[in-house]
């Protein structure tokens, strides 16, 4: 290897080695060198609306609506899931809650139909959550 290629050499290798550790300090990258080398949980829920077009037509049937939910269990969260379900007015008043179990199985989605009385005119906003979890879904209604 001749000077000139040897010096060109150290130096492309130099300058990475020092763009390396300057980005080391970086906290957003640190964050995810961080997340890359952790163990991610295992054990999580998932919740969402099964058929999500029908869920948005929001049709209601003699003051009642039927609202298909996906709940999905990893892990250790599999089992029986709290599923909490409320109707709200546009002004925010609660104007019907339950909470049901829903058995689900490790890995494999369970589907379930949930009746709800509504409203039957105006604007309602119906909320499916995991009881113990950050995880809902909303759906807002409007009713002639």
């Amino acid at each position: 290897m001749t000077p000139l290629a040897r010096r060109a050499t150290l130096g492309i290798a130099g300058a990475t080695i020092i763009v390396a550790l300057l980005s080391l300090l970086s906290p957003g990258l640190r964050h995810q060198l961080d997340l890359s080398l952790s163990r991610q949980p295992e054990s999580f829920l998932e919740l969402a609306f099964a058929h999500p077009e029908a869920a948005r037509a929001c049709t209601v049937d003699d003051g009642t609506l039927a609202v298909g939910i996906l709940v999905e269990a990893h892990g250790e969260r599999a089992g029986d899931v709290p599923v909490a379900f409320e109707v709200v007015s546009n002004g925010d008043q609660v104007l019907h809650q339950r909470t049901r179990q829903i058995a689900t199985v490790d890995g494999r989605p369970t589907e379930f139909t949930e009746t709800l009385p509504v409203p039957v005119s105006g604007a309602f906003t119906v909320r499916a959550k995991i009881a113990d979890s950050d995880e809902f879904v909303r759906l807002g209604c409007r009713n002639s």
